[in-house]
């Protein structure tokens, strides 16, 4: 899978803090980029030590691979040899990057409806959801769905459902089976029996 921009500079922050367990305090810190090589470019793993010294400030870079720069030492050769300067900026820094993964981790796992666009709904409605003929109770549930806003009642009343509460909550309970089923959604439709209401509560 593709690492975004933020996910790359966090694998380096990430990088830098495990070194930064086993390194002598007070010691010149180095990294061996081959490991981040797997994940991401020669080129990107540069500019990203460079965005966290220049534009960040959590890191003073003394040195870095393939630099035509004097060496003081044969092992600073193919690595990246840098200070951090202040433990707790680098480490704020690091939070702010981890909470950032967790927000999007989060987002990626939000459940979505959706069926694709370059077939038939009806076909969708026969093939994922095992609803036969478009002139059923199922089928124009889901397809009024399609068309209600998150929250937004589902009127049992319109044109298009022709359907009494209890049609429409027998339907809306098979359905929620069947989208459970087949899109690992729980309770697409969210049932007041009580109150006869039923909305839809996945986008």
């Amino acid at each position: 899978m593709t690492m975004t921009k933020d996910n790359k500079v966090l694998a380096l922050l990430q990088a830098i803090a495990e070194t930064l367990e086993i390194s002598p305090q007070g010691q010149p810190v180095r990294i061996d980029p081959k490991e981040l090589e797997k994940s991401m470019s020669k080129v990107e793993i540069k500019q990203i030590f460079q965005k966290l010294a220049d534009d960040f400030g959590v890191i003073e870079l003394l040195g870095t691979p393939y630099s035509l720069e004097p060496i003081s030492s044969i092992e600073d050769r193919d690595v990246y040899k840098f200070t951090v300067p202040d433990a707790d900026k680098f480490k704020k820094l690091l939070g702010e990057y981890e909470a950032k993964s967790d927000d999007n981790s989060k987002s990626d796992k939000t459940s979505r409806f959706r069926f694709d666009q370059g077939i038939l709904f009806r076909d969708f409605c026969d093939t994922v959801l095992k609803i036969k003929g478009e002139n059923t109770l199922e089928h124009r549930l889901v397809q009024t769905a399609l068309k209600t806003r998150v929250g937004e009642e589902i009127d049992t009343l319109t044109d298009e459902l022709e359907m009494d509460w209890r049609q429409l909550y027998d339907t809306a309970k098979r359905l929620n089976d069947k989208i459970k089923t087949a899109f690992k959604i729980s309770d697409f439709f969210q049932i007041d029996y009580q109150n006869k209401k039923i909305k839809k509560t996945i986008e």
